[in-house]
């Protein structure tokens, strides 16, 4: 199956994010641009206001890249046939299977499986979000197809970055690009009758119109945001720290332990615990976790010894690196126990070995170079290890949002496939591993962190519906809040008796 696809743009001159992603779907199998649509216009949504504000920030205050920069497409590539369109009469639509259109107001056009287009990709998308300081900015893909039908495809969800409306819309327009590029992958890998079974309902608080809402910027916007921008700098810098604590709470049979008969285990004073890792071993509990050093501004893995009623018994650091150490997996294979901490700062996925239970370990390799992964989670199943983690793949995106999956027969092989429908999961709501993969009553459940709020306000309990080497999916089952009192929750972990999760607060005098 080879797609035939058509590109829509108001000017071959386009925005340079434009001609990336027609440079990345120029390069996928099965995948063929026949035709570019020159429709002749001038940019319209182009506001000399708008551009001078974010030029000013990426300039002076994030160092950001410019994904507006224009790029001629024909030049880029000479061999696209173009028409004007007002020739488009002596072409037969018919023969394109899609038609992309990246029009900030799209024309619909005839193709055999229609005209696809995102709900706003204009030059002022991202900026409402940062100054009406809204939690989540969305990018929308959709058809319109022959029939009339409007389907939705697939959208992407992340959190809006409230510090820069610059990087913002550099974010709208790298998701815009990964679920074009994820639905036409999904499409061919699946064929067209079981794609267009495909459906999303629209979501009217997050998703907002299917039409594009852009919108004329004004200096007193711009003003305001400038304000606005300086105040949330000056509320971070004074803002008290933040501490994470674990929490400990019996199960009784339950996903979720009831809130009073949880119990905080706290950290010394100095550092913070997060990430809790829990393994049985001989009737004990031992309980992994990120210790974050603040005079060293380092994360360092400790083990919590813990007894019955899960108080401390003893408490050892089993593994420090001159770098960042947090969320530290552990698994069990050939009868031997390994540990993938994460490292990010070191763009790499290490893997260690216990050579003395539980305070010793030994790096034995890399399971991936050159990767900007966090929270790698591994899980055995059917024929497959498959490592979930939340990679950062372009400069200037989020490790919030966007769930990869590779598999292998060897967990500690350096060469993992990479699942063919990534990112599995793109919404900063679900997306981000938070804790190990367990089975509760014949059921295979993945945690996950909702960062809806901020950086992992909370948990989810995803029910794994579809885990094969074509498709993935899960369905949210229980969603736990942070406690009152506490800001965020994001990590969950559980034995046969005990749940252990982590919170943060800013009471420092209550937490060290």
């Amino acid at each position: 199956m080879t797609l035939r696809l058509g590109l829509l743009v108001d000017s071959s001159s386009v925005a340079a994010w434009v001609a990336q992603l027609v440079d990345r779907v120029s390069a996928l199998n099965g995948v063929e641009i026949t035709l570019l649509i020159d429709a002749g216009r001038s940019a319209a949504d182009r506001q000399a206001i708008l551009d001078a504000y974010l030029n000013l920030e990426r300039r002076f205050l994030h160092n950001i890249p410019d994904l507006t920069t224009s790029v001629n497409l024909h030049e880029k590539f000479p061999n696209i046939r173009i028409v004007s369109e007002e020739g488009l009469e002596e072409v037969e639509l018919e023969q394109l299977d899609i038609v992309i259109s990246f029009q900030a107001e799209s024309t619909y056009l005839p193709a055999r499986l229609g005209t696809w287009s995102w709900n706003d990709i204009s030059a002022t998308v991202g900026f409402r979000e940062v100054l009406e300081r809204t939690p989540l900015t969305t990018c929308a893909l959709f058809a319109r197809l022959p029939n009339g039908r409007r389907m939705h495809i697939r959208r992407a969800v992340f959190a809006t970055d409230w510090f820069s409306a610059a990087r913002n819309q550099n974010l709208v327009y790298l998701r815009a690009s990964s679920i074009l590029i994820w639905a036409l992958k999904k499409l061919i890998l699946h064929g067209e009758d079981e794609f267009f079974k495909l459906t999303e309902p629209q979501d009217q608080g997050i998703l907002g119109s299917d039409i594009n809402n852009s919108y004329e910027v004004k200096i007193l916007s711009v003003a305001k945001l400038a304000w606005k921008q300086a105040g949330r700098a000056l509320e971070k810098k004074l803002r008290p720290r933040e501490t994470w604590l674990l929490f400990a709470g019996q199960s009784r049979g339950g996903l979720v332990p009831a809130r009073t008969a949880t119990n905080p285990i706290v950290p010394p004073r100095g550092v913070y615990w997060a990430d809790p890792m829990a393994v049985e071993r001989d009737g004990r509990t031992f309980l992994f976790v990120e210790e974050y050093v603040r005079a060293i501004r380092r994360g360092r893995i400790v083990c919590l010894t813990l007894d019955e009623e899960a108080h401390i018994v003893s408490n050892k650091v089993v593994l420090e690196r001159p770098y960042h150490l947090s969320y530290p997996f552990t698994f069990e294979y050939h009868g031997e126990t390994y540990m993938i901490p994460e490292t990010a700062s070191k763009r790499a996925i290490e893997l260690y070995r216990c050579t003395h239970w539980p305070d010793a370990w030994e790096f034995i390799g890399t399971v991936m170079k050159d990767v900007y992964a966090v929270d790698t989670t591994l899980l055995q199943h059917g024929r497959h290890w498959w490592l979930f983690a939340n990679l950062m793949t372009e400069r200037g995106s989020s490790s919030w949002d966007e769930l990869h999956l590779f598999f292998s027969d060897d967990p500690l092989s350096s060469n993992w496939t990479p699942h063919p429908l990534n990112p599995i999961v793109s919404d900063a709501r679900s997306a981000r591993p938070a804790g190990p993969f367990f089975t509760h009553n014949g059921i295979l459940y993945r945690p996950s962190q909702d960062s809806s709020r901020r950086y992992g306000y909370a948990l989810n309990l995803n029910r794994v519906d579809v885990l094969t080497e074509r498709d993935y999916a899960e369905t949210l089952v229980e969603k736990i809040l942070p406690q009152a009192g506490y800001l965020a929750t994001h990590t969950y972990s559980r034995t046969k008796n005990w749940v252990f999760m982590d919170s943060v607060t800013r009471k420092m005098d209550e937490a060290g």
